[in-house]
């Protein structure tokens, strides 16, 4: 399997991201124990919360790595 991400992510090229990187974020939580509503919403807050840092102008490294953090370090003890 080829990993198509981009390794610097801008606000530019946040849709296709988006697109390829939520369904699987999704797929993720809810392997760990989460409920499929719980998931996505985890994973919107996760998605939402890298755009608002790319609106503020910061190019951001390992975006994949980046969302998954985020849901892990912030969300993870609240959402399952």
């Amino acid at each position: 399997m080829t990993n198509d991400c981009p390794s610097v992510l801008t606000a530019a090229g946040f849709d296709p991201f988006l697109r390829k990187t939520y369904p699987q974020l999704v797929h993720s939580l809810r392997k760990i124990g989460g409920s499929e509503a719980d998931a996505q919403d985890a994973a919107q807050e996760a998605m939402a919360d890298l755009l608002c840092a790319l609106n503020e102008g910061r190019e951001i490294e390992h975006p994949r790595a980046y969302a998954y953090t985020g849901v892990e370090e912030d969300r993870y003890g609240n959402w399952r």
